[in-house]
Formats: C-alpha cells, sequence, structure tokens
C-alpha cells in the first residue's frame, strides 16, 4: 500500500494480485412462467429440473445447487450464483460468482419465455419471444 499527502489530499493506492477465474462450466434453460420460475440444468449442477411458483415477476437466485427466492438466503458454496428478475419486457440477471458476465438481460415480452444461460453469456430459445 502507498499513502501519500498532496495539497492537503492523502491518496491512497492499494497494489494487489489480480485473481481472476475461469467462468464456472454449466448450461441451463431458465424459463419465465405466468406463475414463477423453471429451469432445467444440463450440466454443471446439483440437480436437473426444478420449478416453484411465486407472485408473478418475483426475483430468484439461481446456483449450482437449486433456485430459490429472493428471500431464501443462500450460505452454502456454490460453482456459479445469479439472480434473475422479471419485468413487463426482459428478463435481467446479475451475476453474484462464477460468471465472466457482470449482469445479462433478454426481451421477454410473453408469459412464458426460455433462454439458455451459462458462464459466458445467454442466448435465447426459438418461439419465446
Amino acid at each position: 500500500m502507498f499513502r501519500a499527502l498532496v495539497s492537503g489530499i492523502a491518496l491512497v493506492v492499494t497494489s494487489a494480485a489480480a485473481t481472476t477465474r475461469a467462468p464456472a462450466a454449466f448450461s441451463l434453460v431458465l424459463e419465465s412462467t405466468p406463475t414463477g420460475w423453471a429451469a432445467r440444468c444440463d450440466s454443471g449442477c446439483r440437480w436437473h429440473e426444478l420449478s416453484f411458483n411465486c407472485e408473478r415477476a418475483c426475483g430468484a437466485i439461481v446456483d449450482a445447487n437449486g433456485v430459490v427466492t429472493l428471500a431464501t438466503p443462500q450460505l452454502d458454496q456454490a460453482a456459479f450464483r445469479f439472480i434473475v428478475e422479471r419485468t413487463a419486457a426482459e428478463v435481467r440477471a446479475t451475476a453474484r460468482t462464477g460468471t465472466a458476465w457482470k449482469t445479462l438481460s433478454w426481451g421477454c415480452q410473453l408469459d412464458r419465455c426460455r433462454a439458455r444461460v451459462d458462464g459466458y453469456g445467454v442466448s435465447l430459445i426459438a418461439g419465446t419471444r
């Protein structure tokens, strides 16, 4: 750490080794439904298929261990984790760990909207716009 006082202004520079982790190897299909969320994990998860009901457009936490509501605390370790939220026009994902992306969003104006999400990004599945 380097500290200096220049014209009464404190300058602090911290040097740390940059640690960059490769994204987790996972691939899943995430579906926003009229009554909640459904998902199918094809690789990189401890689960295969799941769904849950909640009030329309509720947020969810998706990770290697499952999918839960935002109200459920996630204390366990996971290779990847992100939060998804639905608006009237799109789904937005915000990474917490294990991805190369920080945020993703995709257009979603139908009640049922599906997309494939992995550690590098998102691709829409035909017929879900």
